[in-house]
């Protein structure tokens, strides 16, 4: 099980998000779908910011099971601690 992500891992995934909903308080257990009104499209994209602002890709599996903040918020923790192993 992957650790909760550090704060530094959430301020960057909040930041990319907030790219697709605009300046808005962004909790950290948000619906992408029923809070912020992420779209599958929106979902996608986010994936390709974070392949890009981190360096390494974002599987389209990874991405469908993304329901909250916290979920890219892990996938970015995982990403991070496979490249420094």
């Amino acid at each position: 099980m992957i650790p909760n992500p550090s704060p530094e891992t959430i301020d960057s995934v909040i930041g990319i998000v907030a790219l697709f909903t605009g300046p808005r308080r962004i909790d950290l257990r948000a619906s992408l779908r029923d809070d912020l009104g992420l779209d599958d499209i929106d979902r996608m994209a986010i994936g390709v910011e974070l392949s890009e602002a981190f360096g390494s890709d974002v599987r389209d599996k990874e991405i469908e099971d993304w329901d909250t903040i916290e979920d890219i918020a892990r996938t970015v923790e995982a990403m991070n601690r496979s490249k420094a192993a």
